[in-house]
């Protein structure tokens, strides 16, 4: 299994991989791609599947717990989680086998973070071409607002 995470903020959308530390503990993994939301579908996608292919597991823990946000922080151009969350939304994705699992997100804040909302259906399509891929991101994107 692969993930990602993939945050909208203004007219940014931000992707990287997670990747799974051997006591399961998911961190991001860069790198981080910046995307401007008016890209086309195929570029979203082709974005998104290259993330993917970033993550990996295990990972060794890290040590500077701090020092993991900073790429996230550093694309936003956003100094604090703080400032980065109050405007996000977030929907994670699973690489499984031969298909794509689009999950939204509730943001609760820059103490609860993103967490999956039980309350909409995760979105689940086969891996097809990146405009397809690309085209559903952007909607479940749209849906987790």
């Amino acid at each position: 299994m692969k993930l990602a995470a993939v945050y909208q903020r203004g007219p940014a959308v931000l992707l990287h991989a997670l990747s799974c530390t051997a006591d399961g503990v998911w961190i991001l993994s860069e790198p981080c791609v910046r995307m401007p939301i008016d890209c086309s579908d195929s570029d979203m996608g082709n974005a998104l599947l290259s993330v993917l292919e970033w993550s990996k597991s295990p990972v060794p823990r890290p040590t500077h717990w701090k020092e993991v946000l900073e790429p996230l922080l550093k694309a936003a151009g956003v100094k604090t989680w703080q400032a980065f969350v109050k405007s996000a939304v977030c929907v994670e994705v699973e690489l499984g086998g031969n298909k794509l699992e689009f999950i939204p997100t509730r943001n609760l804040g820059s103490v609860g973070g993103f967490q999956a909302d039980e309350s909409r259906k995760a979105v689940v399509v086969p891996i097809g071409a990146s405009a397809s891929v690309g085209a559903t991101l952007r909607t479940v994107l749209g849906s987790a607002r």
